[in-house]
Parts: C-alpha cells; structure tokens; sequence
C-alpha cells in the first residue's frame, strides 16, 4: 500500500477539517489552555506531535457536557474526532471537526446542539474504550501534566506523593501510572489500595 494521505495535510497551527478527510483520529490530551481571544479561546494540546485543536463554542458545549468546566480533569483523557460534513459556516457547507467518542463517560450521550437559529440536532457520543486508544510516546509528560492540574484542583504534594505509591513517574509501569492518573482525576487525597496478589 502507498499511501499518500500525509501529502493532503493543510498547511496550519491547528487542526482542521480537512485533516480528517481520510478518517477519524482517537488522540489524547496533554494540555489545555484558555486564552484571551474571543472565537478560539481553547487551545487543546495533544500528545503524539499532532497541530493543537481550538474547538468551536458547539463543541466546547460538548465538552462541558460530558467532562464538566474543569479542563484542569481532561489532561490523560481521549477523544476521537471526525470531520463532519454538514457543518455550515456563512450559509455554506464547510465541514468542521466534531467529537464522537470519549473516555471517562460511562455510557452513550445525547446532546441537542443547534444547526440553525430555529433548529437543532441530537449529536451522540459514545464511549471510547481503552483498546480504541492508540499508545503514545507522551505518557511521562501526560501524568506529569496530569499532576499540575491535581495541584490546581487543591491536592498536595504529599498527597500526590502518596498516590505514586513511592515510585517515579518515569519509572512507573503502564499499569502503575494508569493507575495514578485515574487516582488524580478524584477528589484531593482519594489513593486506590495497591492491587493483592490476586488482582496483579
């Protein structure tokens, strides 16, 4: 197979439409950030190398929706993200980029989300499932990410401490720093037990 999709790539600093024309990305988060500009005032970062995303206001509603206001929580999480052919701008069909599938949400959501000033559209999104996300070469950065925005939530360092289960993040495990992500995506101080034997 010769494929030649990586030549159609759009010259730009962020994700478009036409980067999903040979099909949907399953990527994941390693920062947000909000900025003082008033069409794209989020810029979302993604581990892998791939251009940042500055999702519209129909889909920042999504996110909210699904994920809560708190994009400190979104750092480690994924999404899969398609083009959406019908998506009108000045009247026109453009395309635009639009969410289909996310972790940390435990079943299908439908949200109503407008198409016009008099209409609107159920958008549905489904779980993303581990085995849908591909590896990255980024989860040291992910968890260490992940561990500034648990200070920002209100965690400690001693309570972080304790969650790394005294191991390094550069030396923990898939198992262990998944274990350490989800831990501080909860409240403040909230540790699971190490696995018994049996688990492990």
């Amino acid at each position: 197979m010769i494929d030649i999709s990586r030549t159609i790539i759009p010259k730009a600093d962020q994700l478009n439409a036409e980067d999903f024309i040979s099909g949907p990305l399953v990527l994941t988060i390693l920062d947000v950030k909000v900025r003082d500009a008033p069409e794209q005032p989020v810029l979302i970062l993604f581990a892998g190398g791939f251009r940042p995303w500055k999702p519209c206001k129909t889909m920042r509603r999504v996110l909210v929706h699904a994920w809560g206001s708190d994009a400190s929580r979104y750092i480690g999480r994924s999404l899969r993200l398609y083009r959406e052919e019908s998506v009108r701008w000045a009247g026109e069909e453009v395309g635009g980029i639009r969410i289909s599938a996310m972790t940390d949400i435990r079943q299908r959501i439908g949200i109503a989300l407008a198409v016009s000033n008099k209409a609107r559209r159920m958008h549905i999104i489904d779980p993303l499932l581990p085995h849908e996300i591909p590896p990255t070469d980024n989860d040291i950065d992910i968890a260490r990410q992940v561990a500034k925005g648990a200070v920002a939530r209100g965690w400690t360092k001693d309570q972080i401490t304790a969650a790394m289960g005294g191991v390094k993040i550069e030396d923990m495990t898939a198992e262990q720093r998944g274990r350490f992500l989800r831990d501080l995506m909860h409240e403040p101080g909230t540790v699971s037990p190490p696995p018994t034997e049996e688990q492990s």
